[in-house]
């Protein structure tokens, strides 16, 4: 039998139930409070990311990679990737493979990336890409990073 005790009903179990609901109210206000935190710190972590955002975009890179950038951005999807295999070290035999290429196509591509990207040797290359970030350049530019796989 349910006996009417304030505005909660007592079911003759000592309370317990209104301690419950007690307990219940007080883990949803723990909750709010607890959401209008989290709301109140990623709002604050956006604002953060966008004041970033705002002072990279006003970095400009020296003349001198802006022009390497730029030279790297007049390669052909298929130059960059072997640009990026040859820097990264891989013989053309190896790119050859990787990109399932003839190696005769990849000396070549190789020999255009050469000639595009103003190097005479492939230390010169290398120092290229070091002044421009490397494969990171090359994938911010719109290169199609891949890591290509050979079977043992």
């Amino acid at each position: 039998m349910v006996k009417q005790r304030g505005s909660i009903p007592s079911d003759g179990t000592g309370g317990k139930l209104a301690k419950l609901v007690e307990s219940i109210h007080a883990q949803c206000v723990a909750l709010r409070r607890n959401l209008e935190q989290a709301r109140a710190s990623q709002a604050r972590a956006v604002e953060t990311l966008q004041a970033l955002e705002r002072k990279l975009s006003a970095v400009q890179p020296p003349p001198e990679v802006a022009q390497i950038i730029t030279r790297i951005g007049s390669l052909s999807a298929q130059q960059r990737r072997v640009f990026e295999k040859v820097i990264a070290g891989e013989s053309n035999k190896a790119i050859a493979f990787d990109l399932r290429l003839s190696q005769k196509t990849v000396e070549t591509h190789r020999a255009r990336v050469m000639k595009k990207l103003q190097a005479t040797s492939l230390a010169q290359l290398v120092r290229i890409a070091s002044k421009a970030g490397r494969g990171n350049v090359v994938a911010r530019i719109g290169g199609e990073s891949r890591a290509g796989s050979r079977s043992a």
